[in-house]
């Protein structure tokens, strides 16, 4: 799988591949979902899991920093409820993958990108915090 955004048709297929008796494609991570940026600095947030490829799962466990990586959410978050309509069900692949960071040894944060989307872009003044 590769690090980019999916048609439906794709998600359909690794979700197939993912339930067929062969074993899991995919592979649950913890990731952080920051509510503010001075979170999102820091990388904290609230920890939501999420589903990756076997790749970006052996990337995470070598501690990866630099770079991004798509996830599937699997579960509502409180901080931001307008992304629970993203939740992965192997029954409804309508799933948007959300794009994530890799942080080392920390958990992967959501990346600036989508966290712009949600909250809006950091300003001057929040970035000095």
């Amino acid at each position: 799988m590769e690090n980019r955004q999916y048609t439906v048709d794709e998600w359909i297929e690794i979700r197939e591949e993912a339930i067929a008796d062969e074993g899991p494609t995919y592979f649950l991570i913890k990731g952080n979902l920051p509510d503010t940026w001075k979170k999102y600095h820091s990388g904290n947030g609230e920890g939501i899991w999420f589903a990756v490829d076997q790749e970006t799962k052996e990337k995470l466990d070598q501690d990866k920093t630099g770079g991004d990586f798509y996830a599937l959410l699997t579960q509502g978050s409180v901080y931001h409820p307008q992304l629970n309509g993203e939740l992965f069900n192997p029954n409804i692949p309508k799933t948007r993958p959300l794009l994530l960071e890799f942080r080392g040894a920390f958990r992967p944060v959501l990346a600036r990108s989508e966290l712009e989307a949600l909250i809006g872009r950091e300003t001057e003044a929040q970035s000095e915090e």
